[in-house]
C-alpha cells in the first residue's frame, strides 16, 4: 500500500508494544515522524479506533492545572490536550502526574469509550491512546509498507 494511502487510515508509533506498554502510547500521523531516536518497533492503529478529543478532557486538564499551580496558573499557557506537534512535545500527556490523576478520577468514562471501540483520542497529527491487551495494533513487520 502506498504511503499516502496509509497515512490517511493510519496513525504511527515506534517503541514498545501499546499492548504491553504501563503508560500512555502517542502515536503520530506521519510515520516519518517516528524515524530517528526512537528504537523499537514499529505499530499502526487504524483512526477509526480514535475518537476526537472530547471538550471535557480539556476542562479536565485547565482544572487539574488550575488546582497544582494555584495562584501561579495564571501566568501559564492553558494547558494543551491537542499538542501542536505531538512527536516534539505531547504537552499534558508527557506529565505523568497529570495522566495518571486523568486514569484515575476519569477511568469510567475511558472505559465507556473502550466499550464502544475507541482506544484513544485523535490529535491534530497524530493520537493519545491508552494501552491494553485490546489495543488493535498492527505489528509493521506484519504490514509491510
Amino acid at each position: 500500500m502506498e504511503l499516502d494511502k496509509l497515512n490517511d487510515k493510519y496513525v504511527f508509533h515506534k517503541g514498545s508494544s501499546p499492548k504491553k506498554s504501563k503508560n500512555i502510547v502517542l502515536f503520530a500521523d506521519d510515520p516519518i515522524a517516528i524515524e530517528g531516536p526512537y528504537g523499537g518497533e514499529e505499530y499502526l492503529l487504524a483512526k477509526d479506533q480514535l475518537i476526537a478529543i472530547p471538550q471535557w478532557v480539556q476542562e479536565y486538564a485547565e482544572k487539574y492545572y488550575k488546582e497544582e499551580l494555584g495562584d501561579e496558573y495564571q501566568y501559564y499557557q492553558k494547558p494543551k490536550v491537542d499538542p501542536d506537534n505531538i512527536v516534539d512535545s505531547a504537552d499534558v500527556w508527557d506529565d505523568p502526574q497529570f495522566v495518571s490523576k486523568f486514569w484515575q478520577e476519569n477511568e469510567a468514562e475511558l472505559l465507556k469509550l473502550r466499550d464502544k471501540g475507541f482506544v484513544g483520542f485523535k490529535t491534530s497529527d497524530g493520537a493519545v491512546v491508552f494501552p491494553g491487551e485490546d489495543v488493535p495494533t498492527i505489528p509493521q513487520r506484519e504490514f509491510n509498507w
